[in-house]
Parts: C-alpha cells; structure tokens; sequence
C-alpha cells in the first residue's frame, strides 16, 4: 500500500517504509464553554442505539487479540441507526449531566463518530480521511465541533485522566479497543481500568520490553505530559497495569522507545 506523507495525523506520529516522522501533538486547551456540569443531575442519556451496533460489530475474538470492527459487514438499517444516534447525542446539552454521564458522553460520541466516518468514505484508513481530526463535523447544543475539540478541548482539559487515551478509539490497531459495550456513567470509570491494562498485554507493538528498552505506544511520547512527563512518572504508570514479574522487569530498563501501528483496527 503507498503512504502518502504529507498528512497530518492524530496529534503525532506516522511510521512510513519503517521510519517514524513526529510532528508535535496537539495541547490540551480547554474549551470553556464545555467546563460545567451537575454534580448531582441524574439525568440519564440513552446509549442503546450505539450499544447494539458495539454488540453486534465489535469482534473480541480476533486472532491478534487486539478487537476489531466488522465495517465491511455493516447492514444499511444499522448504518442509519448510527447516524441516528449521533443525532441524538448532538441534542443533548452535555453541561446538564454530572461528571461521569459527561466523560462517557464524551467518549461514546467520539468513538461513535469515527467509526459513520470509515462508513461513509470506506476508507482503508483513518489517516487517508482528509481533515477528520479537524473538521468541524459535530454540532453539540448548537457549538461546532471536531474530534480534536473532543479530545484536547474538552476530555483531556476537563477530566485530566490518562485512561482517555486508552478508551477513545480513532479505528486504528494502535490504540485502545473498541468495546463491545457503550460507556455509560455506571460503567465508564471500570471499563477505562480495564481497557487500560488490557492495552498491555494483547500487542507487542503496544509494550513490549527488548535489548534493555521498553517499547511502548507513541501515545506515550505524543502526550508525554499527560502521563506526567518524566520517564519515571511513565513507568510508574505503566507499572500500575502489568503484572508483578513485568513490574520488576520495568524496573531494569533505562530507555523508552516508541511504535504505533496506524492500520484500520477491521478483522
């Protein structure tokens, strides 16, 4: 397959022909319209829709271990079912949930978003969608919006949580698994722990530990401040979710180097 070079890519980084070329990742700078919420709104917000389409696209028996999204296999009626869904997110006024109802909001609409975007370009790859990062392609209580909004403008500056990274899904083998299952308020804390150790231990090219290196996903170097900056802070924090014998085998190496694998995340 050729790669075209001149793309810019989800904050950071494109391996082509086996060299990576970085470009600097994008800041978390919150948007302050977004930073509100009722701590004790119990105001629920319907996933089902997106729920159904996890439940029946998502393969978690894949031989790579990594999960995937069964694109290719996606009826018309469910397709629409999608758009149906983002159209409802988008007339939910986010700033009326309390913090865990947002952050799973969030997320949902992200990953959900993604995913009618590979459908409707059948694309081979999230990269080759021009401008998807960027695109104002979201109109949430009448604000326009892009993934990036989502990302650095409202879940990284708003919940200051790592785990994001893991739980937002860009269609790709390199970053966390799409799950079969929609994060909701109840959910969204367990499932982004789980999530997060479950990216390493299913792909070499996410963490692995070679000739006294710890290879570990370029998310790491993209966002390198959100993990705490040092290479202490970030084994530190890796460290939380591997075993005690990969614990003490982090403990041994002195250099951190980085892989990402950008390949559409289908089986």
């Amino acid at each position: 397959m050729n790669r075209v070079v001149l793309c810019l890519l989800l904050g950071g980084a494109l391996l082509f022909g086996g060299s990576q070329i970085s470009i600097a990742a994008p800041k978390a700078k919150l948007i302050a319209f977004w930073n509100d919420s009722e701590p004790s709104s119990k105001l629920p917000v319907n996933h089902s829709k997106w729920q159904e389409i996890l439940e029946s696209y998502v393969v978690t028996d894949h031989p790579s271990g990594v999960n995937r999204f069964d694109y290719d296999r996606v009826s018309t009626s469910d397709h629409n079912k999608l758009k149906s869904y983002i159209s409802d997110m988008e007339s939910v006024d986010p700033r009326q949930l309390n913090p865990q109802n947002q952050k799973a909001f969030w997320l949902n609409l992200y990953n959900a978003k993604v995913v009618e975007m590979i459908l409707e370009s059948k694309s081979g790859a999230i990269r080759d969608i021009s401008g998807i990062w960027k695109k104002k392609i979201l109109t949430v209580t009448h604000q326009k919006m892009s993934l990036n909004d989502i990302e650095h403008g409202v879940l990284r500056p708003i919940f200051n949580d790592p785990r994001i990274h893991f739980g937002i899904t860009p269609a790709t083998i390199g970053s966390g698994d799409i799950l079969p299952v929609a994060f909701t308020g109840e959910n969204v804390e367990q499932l982004l722990e789980e999530n997060t150790k479950d990216f390493f231990s299913k792909s070499k090219e996410r963490f692995a530990i070679r000739d006294n290196s710890l290879v570990i996903s370029s998310i790491f170097k993209w966002y390198k401040k959100d993990f705490g900056a040092s290479t202490t802070n970030i084994k530190a924090f890796i460290k939380k979710y591997v075993d005690e014998d990969v614990q003490q085998q982090i403990d041994t190496v002195s250099k951190l180097s980085y892989d990402y694998d950008w390949s559409l995340n289908r089986p």
